[in-house]
């Protein structure tokens, strides 16, 4: 049997490994005595009836092995289909290739149609060098450049926490104003507790341009279209470490080191400065924001109520019968505890 199956060897081509384990796979799931009839037998050019009573022997094998091997590789029906599935194939992956370049030209083309928040301090030439005070005492800060002259200032506004008005899950408000006085940008900083963006950026218009959202150590700007603008990497709560950001093809366009007391950083050519600085103020505004509600949070939780008192003696459950109704509007209308007062606000905002 071997002796006669080395011509057969030597002039058929050899197959994959991958394609010779699936006919030994298919091989196996064979009954073991050829007791169906249909197109194996026909295919393999032996009689039904005999096939019926005998078994499939090694030669059968080898030979349904190369009918299929000639079938797939040599027959004109199969090459035709091998045709139409390499080009149904292409035509896929062709289709794949141009969906993905088409998104990410029309990504590119919505960055290039977003029009800069500050126009006015837009790096156009060289790049450009800048000193920021760390906003530790002061609520006033003076942007100074490379000739120590100011080019622009950010004034914080603090909201009162208790206040009452349309505007009470705003905590602060950063405006962004140039030499003349005219507000280039506002940040507007939300509680913890309200529903929406934490931070939102608007332009000189009062437009929503942008919010800024944090991710960790992380903040990320992103373009009311919902395009990525900025990432912010650095150290905003003791503003010993240094700030960097980077655009969304990972290019630094700013950075920023703590020098006596100051942020002496550089932004880069093409860049808006005023959203560099808002980005900032907003990173640090998020920060403190969150250290003021869990400090009052805190000192809220510290303070254990006491029972109301008349005179002298604490009511009890008994003796609320003998009360008169004036004594029941006093014992509710009195503070279960103090409330803050705005001195531990600023206290704690400092």
């Amino acid at each position: 049997l071997k002796k006669g199956l080395q011509p057969i060897n030597e002039s058929r081509p050899k197959s994959s490994h991958m394609f010779q384990l699936l006919l030994v796979i298919a091989f196996l799931r064979l009954p073991a005595h050829g007791t169906h009839t249909g197109r194996g037998e026909e295919f393999l050019g032996i009689d039904a009836t005999a096939a019926s009573q005998q078994h499939w022997s090694a030669l059968s094998c080898t030979s349904l092995y190369y009918r299929v091997h000639e079938c797939i590789f040599e027959d004109a029906s199969c090459r035709i289909e091998n045709l139409h599935f390499v080009i149904v194939f292409v035509i896929l992956l062709v289709a794949l290739v141009s969906t993905a370049c088409l998104l990410s030209a029309i990504r590119d083309d919505k960055m290039e149609h977003i029009v800069p928040l500050c126009p006015k301090l837009l790096v156009k030439e060289q790049d450009q060098k800048l000193f920021l005070p760390v906003p530790n005492s002061t609520d006033v800060l003076d942007v100074l450049n490379s000739s120590s002259t100011p080019c622009c200032k950010v004034v914080v506004d603090w909201r009162d926490p208790f206040s009452s008005g349309t505007l009470t899950n705003v905590s602060a408000t950063a405006r962004l104003k140039d030499t003349t006085g005219s507000t280039l940008a506002t940040v507007v900083t939300r509680r913890p507790t309200s529903a929406g963006q934490a931070v939102a950026i608007c332009d000189a218009s009062c437009e929503m341009f942008g919010f800024v959202e944090a991710d960790g150590e992380h903040y990320h700007v992103r373009h009311r279209s919902g395009v990525f603008l900025l990432t912010l990497f650095g150290d905003f709560d003791h503003f010993t470490g240094n700030i960097e950001g980077f655009n969304p093809m990972g290019l630094r366009v700013c950075s920023f080191m703590p020098h006596n007391n100051h942020w002496a950083g550089i932004v880069y050519q093409h860049v808006d400065v005023g959203l560099v600085m808002c980005s900032i103020i907003a990173a640090m505004l998020h920060r403190r924001v969150k250290l003021v509600s869990a400090a009052l949070v805190s000192h809220v939780s510290s303070l254990s109520p006491p029972l109301p008192r008349l005179g002298g003696a604490s009511i009890s459950t008994g003796d609320t019968k003998h009360m008169s109704r004036k004594q029941e509007e006093e014992a509710v209308t009195e503070p279960s505890h103090p409330v803050p007062s705005g001195d531990f606000v600023a206290h704690a905002i400092a």
